[in-house]
């Protein structure tokens, strides 16, 4: 139906040749709306196509191109330097623009490319086929690059694709605030859950990241827990007791126990260090709003200006709304 040819173009991103071969391999398809969400650059006529009639025409240093840089989701040429140990990663790109080779632009500028999606998919499972004991050198050496010039997001997903939990870790432990700030509590917790157990659990700092995110997505019990491994930790460490005041007394706001709420936020206002604008906002809302639902409206208001003072002073969006 109409609905399946608008899932196959945007599968095949509009690729003519793609929609031809997806044509040759839907014949004596039962089930062709599961066939459209399945397809994929490995399935067997694209990817004998692709292989024998793109790759197989490539020169070697251009194939080997190809496949290395299959790793990453976009491609800027001091990354594929990075990836090749090469230094022709400019011409190589916008050669392959000019041949139209599966290879979309994403700026103006021709700084930043991407491979098509079907494309893609048959570089990758060819790279596992043939070089599978380099992919995690590949993904390793994409982690380095993003992570020294300016992306830690793109650095965090290489680290993990490369199963290095130590340089996860370490980065998720620099952006988990400001990501936070962001709103970005998906990406974040995909992210958590993608590192070992034991790796989290072995970082306090980890563990209380963590738990603001078990605390957002209302999974309270296991907040707790985690708030307690990094309480264990903390203990002598004035600023971090008071970073998790202010996580309990969240939970106590959600939970309708404004003495309790009240308590830890100012236990909290007293631990945490003054330039730590992002948890001063939230305790001061805190006591701000459990002094309002309790009727006393001078201390909430001259709580709630701290809290928006301190928020617009941290960037902090969740606050300062």
């Amino acid at each position: 139906g109409s609905e399946d040819v608008a899932a196959l173009t945007a599968r095949t991103e509009g690729w003519i040749a793609g929609l031809q071969l997806a044509a040759l391999s839907m014949q004596g398809q039962q089930d062709l709306s599961g066939f459209v969400a399945n397809l994929t650059g490995s399935h067997e006529y694209i990817a004998d196509y692709l292989g024998d009639e793109v790759l197989g025409r490539q020169s070697e240093k251009v194939r080997t191109f190809l496949l290395h840089t299959s790793i990453l989701e976009r491609l800027t040429a001091p990354l594929c330097n990075a990836l090749t140990g090469r230094t022709d990663g400019r011409e190589t790109l916008l050669a392959l623009e000019r041949g139209n080779l599966f290879l979309d632009s994403l700026d103006a500028s021709r700084q930043w490319y991407r491979y098509h999606r079907l494309f893609v998919e048959l570089l990758r499972h060819r790279l596992d086929t043939e070089h599978g004991d380099r992919v995690t050198a590949l993904h390793r050496q994409a982690s380095r690059w993003y992570a020294e010039n300016g992306y830690p997001a793109d650095a965090v997903r290489h680290a993990l694709d490369a199963g290095d939990w130590a340089s996860a870790a370490d980065l998720l432990d620099q952006i988990t605030s400001d990501l936070l700030n962001q709103g970005q509590v998906t990406t974040l917790l995909g992210w958590y859950r993608a590192l070992p157990e034991t790796v989290v659990r072995s970082r306090p700092q980890l563990c209380y990241q963590y738990s603001w995110l078990l605390i957002l997505t209302e999974q309270i019990e296991s907040a707790l827990e985690y708030l307690a491994m990094a309480e264990s930790a903390a203990q002598g460490d004035a600023a971090f007791m008071g970073q998790i005041a202010v996580s309990r007394a969240h939970i106590a706001r959600l939970r309708g126990d404004g003495r309790a709420v009240v308590e830890l936020s100012q236990k909290a206002l007293s631990l945490l260090a003054e330039e730590d604008l992002t948890s001063r906002a939230v305790a001061a809302l805190n006591v701000g709003i459990a002094n309002w639902y309790r009727g006393r409206l001078d201390q909430a208001e001259h709580a709630l200006d701290e809290a928006r003072h301190a928020a617009a002073r941290s960037g902090n969006d969740y606050v300062h709304a």
